[in-house]
């Protein structure tokens, strides 16, 4: 049986526009960032719950 989720990975084609879907729109807060050669490549955003969506 379930009783929790970590987390869910969503790889998606425009980082900045989900962001601003789920941050700016849903009210999400950003946990974590990915960067790579300084550039961020991802993200989490916390739906509560310690539970997150991982964004690529």
């Amino acid at each position: 049986m379930i009783s929790g989720m970590a987390h869910i990975c969503m790889n998606v084609k425009d980082l900045a526009a989900s962001e601003n879907f789920y941050r700016g729109i849903l009210g999400m807060e950003k946990r974590f960032r990915f960067l790579k050669n300084g550039e961020e490549i991802g993200f989490y955003a916390d739906t509560g719950n310690t539970t997150f969506i991982e964004f690529f």
